[in-house]
């Protein structure tokens, strides 16, 4: 059984270490654009450059989960590039624009601790800021990518070769750790949203993003029946079936585990039957 490797979004225990790491990158270049505007003699006041930058720092800081949140959920090969392209057009406006404002409101309560006043620019202060937005945002969702796509090339492929006297087993990436099982061990799949769970006999539920689809037909040689929309049993873990009202049935599976039996999969009544 050969199985391919999907592109996948970055694994949710990335986050923290992303963030901390935008962090001290926005940080360091706020550093290096402060000593450019001191050299350059750019500002009136030593302070004015660090005022302005970094209260800028602060804020892309501060919304770093929004650049998370739609890397994660819009990702390069997850097959939509049309959802891939609008939602990080917009997603890196309402960066801009919540980037502007919460400077902003820094820039505006600082001023009034020290008896002054800020002003924006308006909207030639908008479009001057965009540019840098989107590069900003650019840089942290491609850093994601890039991340998550070594930890993708680094995880060995799921159901790589085995020699002919290796049980059967099946690897299921559940984040950023691989969990080999044997097919035996596998109750049932379930769909999970964009991800499907393993049932294992263990009672373990570890999740892998990919479609149900996708492995029915990987398992279709290996006594795995679709039972329902959402459900895949292994036919040998199936340990009573009853009947459910309606011409639909309930299916007990290995360690207690039940899974529907829709009436519109009569074939798969009988094979289990048979």
């Amino acid at each position: 059984m050969k199985l391919h490797k999907a592109a996948s979004p970055p694994p949710t225990s990335l986050f923290w270490p992303a963030w901390i790491a935008f962090s001290v990158a926005v940080l360091l270049v706020d550093l290096l654009d402060v000593q450019a505007a001191l050299r350059l003699g750019a500002a009136s006041s030593p302070w004015e450059p660090v005022f302005w930058e970094y209260t800028s720092g602060a804020a892309s800081i501060a919304l770093y989960p929004l650049i998370w949140r739609v890397a994660h959920w819009a990702y390069p090969g997850d097959g939509r590039p049309g959802r891939w392209v609008l939602a990080h057009a917009a997603a890196s406006l309402v960066f801009s624009a919540a980037h502007i404002t919460g400077f902003i409101l820094l820039r505006d309560a600082i001023c009034l601790l020290a008896g002054s006043h800020y002003h924006f620019g308006g909207l030639a202060g908008a479009l001057y800021e965009y540019p840098r937005d989107l590069i900003t945002y650019g840089l942290a969702a491609g850093g994601l990518w890039g991340v998550s796509a070594l930890l993708n090339a680094r995880a060995p492929l799921a159901a790589q070769p085995r020699p002919p006297d290796d049980p059967a087993t099946f690897d299921i990436r559940d984040g950023v750790r691989t969990l080999r099982v044997p097919l035996s061990q596998i109750a049932a799949v379930s769909s999970a949203g964009n991800y499907v769970e393993f049932n294992l006999v263990d009672c373990r539920k570890p999740l892998m993003r990919a479609t149900l689809g996708a492995i029915e037909s990987q398992f279709a040689q290996r006594g795995f029946v679709r039972i329902h929309r959402s459900w895949l049993v292994n036919a040998a873990r199936v340990e009573a079936i009853e009947p459910a009202g309606s011409g639909d049935f309930t299916v007990t599976l290995a360690g207690g585990l039940k899974a529907p039996l829709s009436r519109r999969f009569r074939d798969a009544l009988e094979a289990l039957r048979g």
